[in-house]
C-alpha cells in the first residue's frame, strides 16, 4: 500500500486535532482496526541561520544574548558552539525567550567559567514521537485515528518539517503500515 499523503498546517501554541479515516476494497469501507496501535513522528527541519552571542550571563538561570533577533520560540532546543571562556556549556539546552535578543537556558551557570567572548545560537530540530498519553485515538471498527498534539508540543515547531503516520496490526504479525506521510508548516503563535 503507498502511504497518502496528506500537508498539515499547525498553529504554533495551539492544540491541533485532525481526524482521518482509513478506508480499503472496492468500493471503499472503513477498515476495522480494533486492537491496532498507531505511532506517528514529526520531524521540524532545522532553522539554518545561526545567532552570533554577544554575552552570556553567570546567574541562575544563565542568560544568553545575541547580536541580532535569534528568531526563538519558548521550548526550542539549541546548542551553543564555539563559546570561548564558558566551556561547560557543552550541550542541548531548552531555552526560555525573554526578548528579541536575550533568553534563559534553564541552567544556573553562577559556578561556571566567565564568558569571554564569541558563539553562536545553533538551532537544533525537534522531533517529536506522538502515540502516548492519548495523542493517537484508534476509533476500531469506524477505522479512524484522531491526532491529538499538545500545545507543549505545537509550541517548540518552528516553520515546519515531515511526518508520518504508522498503523501497527495487532499479533502474531504486527505488520506496519505507513497509512499517510506530508510535510507540515507551523504558524507562528503571536501571544506570549
Amino acid at each position: 500500500m503507498t502511504a497518502g499523503v496528506l500537508n498539515l498546517t499547525i498553529e504554533q501554541g495551539a492544540t491541533f486535532r485532525k481526524t482521518l479515516t482509513w478506508k480499503t476494497g472496492t468500493p471503499a469501507a472503513a477498515k476495522d482496526i480494533t486492537n491496532y496501535t498507531a505511532r506517528m513522528m514529526l520531524k521540524s527541519t532545522p532553522v539554518r541561520e545561526a545567532s552570533q552571542i554577544s554575552s552570556i550571563t553567570k546567574a541562575n538561570p544563565g542568560v544568553v544574548t545575541t547580536r541580532a533577533a535569534h528568531k526563538l520560540v519558548t521550548g526550542q532546543s539549541v546548542v551553543l558552539p564555539g563559546v570561548g571562556g564558558m566551556t561547560e556549556l557543552n550541550t542541548r539546552y531548552t531555552v526560555t525567550v525573554l526578548s528579541t535578543t536575550t533568553f534563559s537556558i534553564g541552567v544556573d551557570t553562577t559556578a561556571f567559567t566567565t564568558y569571554t567572548s564569541g558563539g553562536v545560537v545553533a538551532f537544533v530540530s525537534l522531533t517529536s514521537t506522538l502515540g502516548d498519553d492519548g495523542q493517537l485515538v484508534l476509533g476500531g471498527a469506524a477505522g479512524t485515528i484522531e491526532i491529538f498534539i499538545k500545545d507543549s508540543v505545537t509550541n517548540a515547531l518552528v516553520g515546519g518539517g515531515s511526518y508520518d503516520l504508522e498503523m501497527v496490526s495487532p499479533t502474531p504479525t504486527f505488520d506496519v503500515t505507513r497509512l499517510v506521510q506530508g510535510t507540515f508548516s507551523a504558524n507562528p503563535n503571536v501571544t506570549t
